[in-house]
């Protein structure tokens, strides 16, 4: 007979929706708002179910106020401005995400099921994120992606990193292969996209397949077949696209590049040559305002002149930027450059301040870091909402998947378990 104690808890229930919906985000964009939506209230539901028996870590405690001050300020500046909230989405969402975390971080450890598989759902998820992102970059052109292409690379850039890291750190050989294939897997779709500002998670992919070449394979023979299996992956996806990606979109930056500094009539109508003049009347125009910056209106006006002196229907048909960190300081001036530069101050503080933290963690926040700073100094990621929503949630599902869990067996460990001391781990064997 089924009793109430034996349904599900409404934490659990909440866990299928929310991972099946990250997964089928870059095939449907709004699938990515729905998880976040979900990782919100599964925080709130751990807050009123499970009282909470610690505090965040400092450093964590540090970061998020340092954080949640930068956004207060830049809130400030653009109420001094009259922006509204239209465009303020980003400092929003990690408000609440920071809130969350916090729920979380009180809460070590959770439930014994999620304990057992919070390695799995984390690597698996992402995985599968990976290969349906690989399935639409390969089958849909660039122009016709489900949403704007560069936002949707860098998420898949923080994807890559994160799984690059699984493969190099996971404790078991399974979810190794699992994290090395998502991590091909989502450097693929980043490669058909040819979002030229996400190849730093391609690069990073690479350089870690080169390490593990170079320190493994001599000794582990079947490490090479998981470095085969990723050259095969890249080699049979190559021929057309790999080309346009990596050949003709190159040489078209060299050649764009070349024309503003030639100062070519057409220059502003090309992708580089229309950022590097934004960049280069935005770096003048920030000098004058340097401390609260222009707000919203005033930046739309500028790129209109802009756009009239150099006579660029390009430039005219832009709202911001293309650089994240310039984007801010114009708009909000000190208060906004802060907040820019605190998405990769933070990620990084954590990495090596806060304590306990395994190396699989630890590098997931460096490879976090490497491609939202890189990615920033191409695009205005941050104006998409698929982009933030997807930090935000990827954050909050590290948070509950990996740093919960291993502070909760970290609270455990200097213990007694069942009135004997813990048993010394295992010796790992390195048998992917």
């Amino acid at each position: 007979m089924i009793t109430w104690k034996r349904w599900p808890s409404a934490e659990a229930l909440l866990w299928l929706p929310l991972l099946t919906a990250t997964a089928l985000a870059p095939a449907v964009p709004k699938m990515m708002g729905l998880a976040l939506l979900l990782a919100w209230l599964l925080a709130w539901v751990q807050a009123r179910r499970q009282p909470a028996s610690s505090s965040p870590p400092s450093a964590w405690r540090q970061a998020l106020a340092a954080a949640a001050l930068l956004i207060g300020l830049r809130l400030l500046a653009a109420a001094w401005h009259g922006d509204g909230l239209a465009e303020r989405h980003w400092e929003l969402k990690w408000l609440i995400t920071s809130l969350a975390l916090a729920v979380v971080l009180r809460r070590p450890g959770g439930p014994e099921w999620l304990l057992r598989h919070a390695a799995t759902l984390w690597v698996g998820t992402l995985t599968a994120m990976a290969s349906v992102g690989m399935t639409v970059a390969l089958v849909v052109e660039r122009g016709n992606l489900v949403t704007n292409a560069i936002p949707w690379a860098n998420v898949m850039g923080l994807v890559a990193v994160a799984l690059v890291a699984q493969a190099l750190h996971s404790p078991t050989s399974r979810l190794r292969w699992c994290a090395g294939w998502g991590a091909t897997c989502a450097s693929v779709a980043i490669m058909a996209s040819h979002t030229r500002g996400a190849y730093t998670a391609v690069v990073l992919t690479l350089l870690a397949w080169s390490w593990l070449l170079w320190q493994r394979v001599l000794h582990q023979a079947r490490w090479g077949a998981l470095l085969g299996v990723a050259a095969l992956v890249f080699a049979m996806s190559s021929t057309p696209w790999m080309q346009e990606a990596v050949q003709h979109r190159w040489l078209q930056s060299v050649e764009e590049w070349r024309a503003v500094h030639q100062q070519a009539p057409t220059a502003s109508e090309t992708s580089v040559g229309a950022r590097v003049l934004l960049w280069q009347h935005a770096w003048t125009a920030v000098q004058s305002e340097p401390w609260w910056g222009v707000g919203i209106e005033g930046r739309r006006a500028l790129i209109r002149q802009w756009a009239d002196l150099h006579d660029s229907a390009t430039l005219r048909a832009l709202g911001h930027v293309h650089h994240e960190y310039l984007h801010a300081w114009l708009d909000h001036g000190l208060a906004g450059l802060g907040v820019a530069l605190a998405m990769v101050a933070v990620p990084l503080a954590l990495a090596f301040r806060s304590r306990p933290m395994d190396p699989a963690t630890r590098w997931t926040l460096v490879g976090w870091a490497v491609v939202v700073g890189v990615g920033g100094l191409t695009n205005v990621n941050t104006a998409h909402n698929y982009y933030t929503s997807g930090i935000c949630l990827l954050w909050l599902l590290l948070a509950m998947l990996q740093l919960q869990p291993n502070l909760g067996r970290s609270a455990a460990s200097p213990s007694l378990t069942d009135g004997q001391p813990r048993a010394a781990a295992a010796p790992r064997h390195d048998t992917m």
